[in-house]
């Protein structure tokens, strides 16, 4: 239990697949505080999935480096010297940037605002940089840890920005030169969501945060020292992996606003089972709202739904963990202390992760504590995907295996043993009927039944042509498909509106479109009466080749100097690119609108070749003539001779006039 003794004190936190899918199953909430719905057409979102800290630090330097005008971030601590570069990095190339940063009044975090200030103060970057006070402002912490970028995509996490939550190679022992604190590599869940209705939400409480808190001045806020720390090698097992779905549903919340309701909303809706990865959870009779989720979780239980829990047992969340984790068991869940059997690859659980159905997940700041869900500050996010929720469920079951000398999923099917052998299911066996489909496939994404191979739900259709997200260069287009399983028909929808039923024998849906517009194509597939399973494609019809026109040189244009730069512009529905020829030899290639090129003396013919995403092709060309550079003047050779001669002359003549003028 105490594998990491008092290392984590300074974390103390006290505030705080495919396409298949059942189309009847969506999340209801009740709750009318929810600020968003799944079915609202703004809630579909490109959503990427990372883990820290195998890859989050990758998470936060795309996000960072993709910044165009703005970066709003917002941290309970932000003491990692790596993210502070990311940020200088960034203002370097792009130095109209408007970078505003708020910080809870914590002494670790005075030394990178220090930083920032000075940033600003040495190089007049547009930065500013403030403190949340309790004494200043109402709410008990700023614990939230975000970041939004040009106010459409948002990075939420569960972990502070810290070098154990976000380091660049958590394979690398960090050893600091100065007597440090040793930390273990921090657990939890980091998502970028890019959408601009999502990003308002969560500008709009950055804003209200930024408002009330107080200038960060050097004078008030100090000392600025540096935090010392070294941190702990880790295997990193999921640095190379993370997870995107480009029709993820996406429901922000924050604390003190409806956090609470979200989650018990979630817990009260779950069907199936129900895996928490927690920091702590609290323990105090006065903790209303908690005793309240921790009753929804006992009545999941009870009518037949599945409970794991992976809780940090060490300090700072030690002291209550043995009567807290005793009195889950007595509520019949599956309760592990985090990393606790293992010798290597020990992390520190500081995660507030929640699973739900194999189809809904938290991330975000939101401790299991009164304040925390009450009254901090805090935000994150409830997204809706199977993809997504199967990608954390993967790291669960390797969370669980390092906590527990028993199995999360014997059989690797993505049902837990403990739910297989409360379901009758034969955790020995990934697919019980053997139909082709997994028990996890057939229980999560058809709700079909495992051990009938003949039952009708076990069923799945999948749009095969044209590709998700492409461009098409014709406005007509044949949508093709593949099924498996027994589909009574098919319904047609375009856009959301209803176009046609078919047989169930028919395989493609032919479309007349127009040009230049985005389309979603879904396909419905009746099992029966009672279950549809569907797939959808988006895609775009674009027949127009790129609008190409030159900018220099003109034609014809004659040039004393090698160096020539050829400039272009271009208009398209679809993203272009561009390659460029001299006399047939490829000189460029890419998506910018300039090159210079060097040539030598003579006529040169250049052809720029522009092709958008559709393959819908233009060209044009143009011919520069390369003179010999005017050569200078050459300097003319003295006759020093004549000089002489006449220098001799000068002096001759001056002397006779002198001779004359004496007689």
């Amino acid at each position: 239990m105490l594998k990491k003794a008092f290392i984590f004190v300074v974390l103390l936190i006290v505030p705080a697949v495919s396409t298949v899918y059942r189309n009847n199953n969506n999340l209801s909430f009740n709750s009318s505080s929810i600020i968003a719905n799944f079915n609202t057409a703004d809630s579909a979102q490109k959503v990427i999935a990372y883990v820290n800290p195998d890859n989050s630090y990758q998470a936060v330097s795309d996000i960072i480096s993709s910044a165009n005008e703005s970066i709003y971030l917002v941290s309970y601590r932000f003491w990692s010297l790596d993210i502070y570069n990311l940020i200088y990095s960034r203002l370097q190339e792009k130095n109209s940037l408007r970078v505003r940063i708020v910080l809870e009044n914590e002494s670790h975090n005075w030394y990178l605002a220090y930083k920032f200030y000075t940033l600003k103060q040495t190089y007049g970057y547009d930065i500013l940089i403030k403190i949340h006070t309790r004494d200043y402002y109402g709410y008990y912490y700023l614990h939230s840890k975000f970041i939004v970028v040009d106010n459409v995509t948002v990075f939420v996490s569960s972990e502070n920005f810290i070098y154990s939550s976000y380091p660049p190679n958590p394979v690398q022992p960090k050893t600091d030169k100065l007597e440090s604190t040793v930390y273990y590599p921090s657990r939890g869940w980091s998502i970028i969501v890019s959408n601009n209705t999502i990003a308002s939400t969560f500008v709009e409480s950055f804003e209200n945060i930024f408002e009330a808190a107080k200038d960060y001045k050097p004078d008030e806020f100090g000392p600025y020292i540096e935090t010392a720390y070294s941190f702990r090698s880790y295997s990193a097992p999921f640095e190379d992996q993370s997870k995107i779905d480009n029709h993820a549903h996406v429901i922000p919340f924050f604390s003190p606003t409806n956090s609470y309701e979200t989650i018990i909303n979630l817990i009260t809706n779950a069907k199936r089972f129900i895996l928490l990865e927690l920091a702590y959870i609290s323990n105090s009779s006065k903790s209303t709202h908690v005793l309240n989720l921790l009753n929804a979780l006992k009545e999941a239980e009870e009518r037949g739904v599945t409970v794991h829990i992976i809780l940090e047992d060490n300090p700072p969340f030690d002291d209550d963990f043995n009567s807290v984790y005793n009195n889950l068991l007595e509520m019949g869940f599956n309760v592990v202390p985090a990393f606790s059997s293992t010798e290597t690859d020990i992390l520190f659980c500081h995660n507030k992760g929640i699973i739900v159905d194999g189809k809904f997940v938290i991330v975000g700041s939101t401790n299991w504590s009164e304040k925390s869900l009450t009254e901090n500050w805090e935000a994150g996010v409830l997204v809706e995907s199977f993809s997504i929720a199967k990608f954390y469920l993967n790291v669960y079951s390797w969370d669980w295996d390092h906590s527990s000398t028993v199995k999360f999923d014997s059989d690797g099917d993505g049902l837990s043993d403990a739910y297989e052998e409360e379901h009758g299911l034969d955790k020995a066996d990934p697919d019980m009927d053997d139909d082709g489909f997994s028990d996890y496939t057939e229980v999560i994404i058809l709700g079909s039944d495992p051990n009938d191979p003949n039952d009708p739900a076990s069923a799945s259709v999948e749009i095969t042509s044209p590709v998700n997200y492409s461009y098409i260069s014709s406005r007509s287009i044949t949508v093709e498909w593949s099924t498996t399983g027994s589909v009574v028909e098919y319904y047609v929808y375009l856009n959301n509106s209803y176009l046609s039923t078919l047989s169930n024998d028919t395989t493609s849906y032919t479309l007349y479109l127009q040009d230049e517009h985005w389309y979603v194509f879904t396909l419905i597939a009746k099992v029966n009466d009672k279950v549809n399973v569907s797939s959808e494609v988006v895609f775009a019809i674009d027949t127009a080749p790129p609008q190409l026109s030159l900018i220099k040189p003109y034609n014809g244009s004659t040039f004393t100097t090698n160096e020539v730069e050829i400039a272009w512009h271009a208009e398209d529905f679809s993203s272009v690119n561009f390659s460029v020829f001299v006399d047939n030899v490829l000189v460029y290639n890419g998506t910018d609108t300039s090159c210079t090129v060097n040539l030598s003396v003579g006529q040169h013919t250049i052809v720029i070749n522009a092709v958008d995403s559709a393959g819908n092709t233009a060209s044009l060309t143009v011919i520069v003539k390369i003179n010999e550079p005017p050569q200078p003047p050459e300097p003319q050779e003295f006759d020093f001779g004549l000089i002489i001669m006449i220098t001799a002359f000068v002096l001759l003549s001056l002397l006779i006039i002198i001779v004359l003028k004496r007689k």
